[in-house]
């Protein structure tokens, strides 16, 4: 799911497709209902490797858990956007910056989080 913070029209919807473009499963765009300075994407526990699979097609992005997306993994371009990139290869490192909400759960990121390519189909 990508989501617009900027005010800018149509450019959730440029990233979405271009977001499709490198293979990504992406719902219709949307507004989001505050401004961010920071590209975020949110995901839910469990979801950790798929957000930094997408987080890894963004400058410097921020990755942020919540609780009550699922399997949804929530882009909100802030007005740090600028364009959106091909996603890291399998097995490369993926620098996010971690955001930890107000949830009192405590979110271990797995060990194994430089293996995030959601394209990488091989059976190991």
């Amino acid at each position: 799911r990508v989501s617009n913070s900027t005010g800018a029209d149509g450019l959730a919807a440029t990233a979405a497709e271009e977001l499709q473009q490198h293979g990504f499963n992406v719902s219709s765009p949307d507004d989001y209902p505050e401004a961010l300075s920071a590209t975020t994407v949110f995901f839910s526990p469990g979801n950790e490797q798929a957000a930094a699979t997408v987080a890894s097609s963004f400058s410097n992005p921020t990755i942020e858990r919540v609780s009550g997306m699922g399997s949804v993994v929530r882009v909100v371009l802030g007005s740090d956007f600028h364009n959106v990139n091909a996603p890291t290869p399998s097995g490369s490192e993926v620098q996010v910056n971690v955001v930890h909400g107000t949830s009192t759960v405590h979110t271990e990121l797995p060990p194994d989080l430089t293996v995030t390519n959601a394209a990488d189909t091989t059976c190991e």
